[in-house]
This record gives structure tokens, C-alpha cells and sequence, in this order.
């Protein structure tokens, strides 16, 4: 159960960037199989299954197959090639909309004290709300999204020769 309401079961990894695992699919498929105890459904929300191993997938694709009447399933994954495909076969896609960063930045203030990178983050999120949640949460992958940012503005004003390089570096790889 999560938040007070207990149909309602979010699964999801340790911490973002980890692995989502098959022992969490496995204990929702046996919640879910129970009746739900106060609406009339139950509902899963799997947060990042693009994070999920190869046999919490597995594991999840056999819910997904055969569903009790009475189940809801949401999955959230940043992009449905991440996910196996026998898997985004068996669910109804629903693309969400970028927000504006006006929208995003204000949600931001609402949430957060810290107030002087709110209108970057919110640029810096590409109109994901939980990006830039993400970003403030995380100050380390702010970090890294700047540097990323500041690679790429260079290579406007680098030659062909400096871009195949800096290619190579990034990759590691010539062939690459």
C-alpha cells in the first residue's frame, strides 16, 4: 500500500538509476492477485520500468497477460524503447505533453526553498516535471546535464576535424 490508500501499490527502484527487481514484480503479482480491500480496483503504479532487470520484466510481462478484473497497471518509463517491446505491446500508450517552463519553474517554487536555478531547471528538464525534480533532487546530475549542455554549445564553433575528435574522446571509440 502507498500513500494511505491501500489499493493503490507503487513499485519502483531503490533510488533512480538503479535496478527495478524481479523480487518487487513478484511481490505485486501476488498483491494484486488479492480483492481490493477498499474501492473497486487495484492499482499499480510501476514508476521507471525502463530501470527494470531482464527478469522483473519477464516477471511483469506475465501480469500484463493475465490480469485479475479488478487491476489497474500504470507504467512510467522516459521512453518506450527502453521497455521491452512484447511489454509495450500489451499496454495502451499515452504520450505526455511537455509543460511550459513557466508552469514548470512555478511548480518548482512551490515545492523547493531554494529558489536562484529554478527557471534553468526548468529549461534544463525539456518540460519533464519530474526531470526537473529530478535535476534539484539530484545535484550531481544537474551537474552533469551543465557539462553536457557546455560540450555541445562548443562544437558550433569547432571545424570538422575538432568535432571527429571530440566524437572519438565520447565515445572512445574511432569506428564509433
Amino acid at each position: 500500500p502507498s500513500g494511505g490508500f491501500p489499493d493503490l501499490m507503487v513499485v519502483e527502484s531503490a533510488s533512480i538509476g538503479e535496478v527495478l527487481k524481479v523480487d518487487q514484480v513478484r511481490e505485486l503479482g501476488r498483491t494484486l492477485a488479492l480483492a481490493p480491500y477498499e474501492g473497486r480496483h487495484r492499482i499499480a503504479l510501476i514508476l521507471r520500468v525502463h530501470e527494470a532487470s531482464d527478469s522483473a520484466l519477464n516477471a511483469l510481462l506475465k501480469t500484463l497477460e493475465e490480469p485479475p478484473r479488478h487491476v489497474v497497471l500504470l507504467l512510467t518509463a522516459h521512453s518506450a524503447e527502453g521497455v521491452l517491446p512484447t511489454l509495450v505491446s500489451r499496454c495502451e500508450k499515452l504520450n505526455l505533453r511537455p509543460q511550459p517552463y513557466a508552469v514548470i519553474a512555478s511548480g518548482l517554487a512551490e515545492r523547493f526553498e531554494e529558489r536562484e536555478h529554478l527557471e534553468e531547471v526548468a529549461r534544463l528538464a525539456g518540460g519533464a516535471p519530474g526531470r526537473a525534480i529530478d535535476l534539484l533532487e539530484h545535484p550531481q546530475v544537474l551537474e552533469a546535464r551543465r557539462e553536457t549542455l557546455a560540450s555541445m554549445l562548443q562544437l558550433v564553433d569547432m571545424t570538422r576535424g575538432e568535432r571527429f575528435k571530440f566524437a572519438e574522446r565520447a565515445t572512445g571509440s574511432r569506428e564509433a
